[in-house]
């Protein structure tokens, strides 16, 4: 069974937000993000690796955190 690895995925909820998920591929984890509850729609192209991130990246303007 292939090893499920980190993914940061871009979507659309009432405010732009990230949320991480777990799948093998980029792909998996935008279809994924897409059934999270309160997700209206996802970045297409948008899944990034979550352990390979470095704070530098963080887009301005982007909401952090569903707390």
């Amino acid at each position: 069974m292939p090893r499920l690895l980190p993914w940061r995925v871009r979507v659309r909820l009432s405010v732009e937000h990230w949320v991480d998920v777990e799948a093998e591929t980029a792909g998996l984890a935008e279809a994924a993000a897409a059934n999270l509850p309160n997700v209206l729609s996802v970045f297409g192209k948008s899944a990034v690796r979550a352990d390979k991130l470095a704070e530098a990246q963080r887009s301005e303007g982007v909401q952090e955190g569903l707390d």
